[in-house]
C-alpha cells in the first residue's frame, strides 16, 4: 500500500495547468514527495457548474524497478458564494 504525503505533512501538493475548449477539459499535473513522484493527465467535460475528469497518474516510487499507472476520476463543482 502506498500512502502519499498530505500537504500538512510535506508541504507538497499536486499542481498543474489546464485548458478548456468548448466543453472539453484537459489538465496536466505533477506531484512529488518523499520517495515518489507522478505525472498525470486528466481529460473530461465541462457542463454548467460541473467538471468531470478522468485520467491516469504515472507513479515512480523509489526502490521500485518499474513505474505504475493509477487511474483517477474527479468531479468538481462550482459553489456560489
Amino acid at each position: 500500500m502506498l500512502v502519499a504525503d498530505t500537504p500538512a505533512e510535506s508541504g507538497r501538493v499536486e499542481r498543474g495547468t489546464g485548458t478548456i475548449s468548448g466543453d472539453q477539459v484537459t489538465i496536466s499535473a505533477h506531484a512529488d514527495g518523499q520517495g515518489y513522484h507522478y505525472d498525470a493527465l486528466y481529460r473530461g467535460t465541462f457542463a454548467g457548474d460541473w467538471i468531470s475528469v478522468a485520467g491516469d497518474q504515472v507513479w515512480t516510487v523509489s526502490k521500485k524497478i518499474t513505474d505504475f499507472h493509477r487511474p483517477c476520476h474527479a468531479e468538481l463543482r462550482r459553489v456560489s458564494p
